[in-house]
């Protein structure tokens, strides 16, 4: 459900590493996969096709908890700290089990500043969370904004910015 917002979203996720070399990205579809030596090495186009061969199940669906859980084991204890402001796309479409994603979720939020949830739904005036993966991953988000349009991105980057400094 998120291939469609890749590409426009891409040239986004390749500007935060202007924001140093401590910002690492991962994708998520039934599991977790680390990409940020392709935003951080290579040109857009590239990078998209890099990334769509090395996740596997790439438009396969989402399994968010599960990735989170692979995330908070391998990845959480040397990246994730009071000052890591945790940043997810997704509109929340979940094939996995609500505990394990509401657990991580928890687990998450837990060890970080803050969690900005990025839904491209997000700016449809009658968008609610209904899908239970979104219902379930709220309580544990700071901020949820949309992410369909540069002016979307924009107000992302303030809020990062905000959240950064404050």
């Amino acid at each position: 459900s998120m291939e469609r917002y890749a590409r426009f979203v891409m040239p986004f996720i390749m500007g935060l590493k202007g924001v140093g070399s401590r910002a690492d990205v991962y994708v998520f579809s039934t599991s977790l996969t680390p990409i940020t030596r392709f935003v951080r090495k290579l040109p857009l186009e590239k990078a998209l096709d890099m990334i769509s061969e090395a996740v596997p199940d790439w438009s396969g669906g989402t399994r968010i908890g599960e990735s989170l859980k692979q995330f908070n084991e391998r990845y959480g204890s040397r990246h994730l700290n009071k000052k890591t402001i945790a940043v997810i796309m997704s509109d929340g479409w979940d094939l996995g089990a609500k505990r394990v994603l509401r657990d991580e979720m928890a687990a998450l939020a837990q060890r970080v500043h803050s969690v900005l949830w990025l839904n491209p739904l997000a700016q449809d005036p009658d968008f609610e969370p209904l899908c239970k993966g979104m219902q379930t991953v709220l309580p544990f988000v700071d901020h949820l904004l949309p992410a369909d349009s540069l002016s979307s991105l924009r107000r992302v980057g303030r809020t990062l910015t905000k959240v950064m400094v404050g």
